[in-house]
């Protein structure tokens, strides 16, 4: 399976958060709370509670992958909310919409405590989700990297080069290839060796 790579820098994805809030904003939803999805709506759901001068914000871990491409049996809530959303209009964030399984499992989970309205976003959307937020910026079929997620994401494409016969050297313009800044790749490696 041959799988294509965008990375995303920090100001592209401030910028795509920023354009999802003036798509929910235009919708007329505005939201009591902004609810991340652990790991990848932590940041963006930060941009967003900013956005919407909320100071109202929570955090769900739900965990769906193992490693890139390759998805766990089923969806599990790992760290739960805290805080009441009953008769609260929420806001649910992720980073992407890959298989849909970590937001769906959050929708319901979340829909049992009876927030008065409940919407979801994320930056990228692909087909193969198995849920549509309903506010999105970009359909793709790539594999999404997030400037927040750098140093995880090198180190398993690094095993996967690795074990496919590749050295280091090989990695590193691989890297580059795929468009992971040059500085970062090598301040991952030097990491390695302090």
């Amino acid at each position: 399976m041959v799988i294509e790579y965008h990375y995303m820098n920090w100001e592209s994805s401030y910028n795509e958060t920023l354009k999802l809030f003036e798509k929910i904003k235009e919708d007329n939803f505005i939201p009591d709370i902004v609810i991340g999805i652990a790991r990848g709506g932590w940041i963006p759901a930060r941009l967003l509670a900013d956005f919407f001068v909320l100071r109202e914000t929570a955090n769900m871990k739900v965990e769906a992958y193992e490693m890139i491409g390759e998805m766990s049996a089923n969806a599990k809530i790992t760290q739960d909310i805290e805080i009441p959303i009953d008769g609260k209009k929420v806001l649910v964030i992720d980073d992407i919409a890959d298989s849909g399984a970590s937001l769906k499992m959050a929708v319901e989970s979340l829909m049992l405590r009876n927030p008065a309205e409940l919407k979801t976003a994320t930056l990228f959307f692909k087909k193969s989700s198995v849920m549509i937020p309903d506010y999105y910026n970009v359909e793709t079929s790539a594999w999404e990297i997030f400037p927040w997620e750098t140093f995880e994401t090198i180190k398993e494409l690094a095993a996967t080069f690795s074990s496919e016969g590749m050295e280091e050297m090989e990695i590193k313009h691989k890297l580059r290839d795929i468009g992971l800044p040059v500085g970062i790749i090598e301040s991952y490696y030097h990491s390695l060796t302090i």
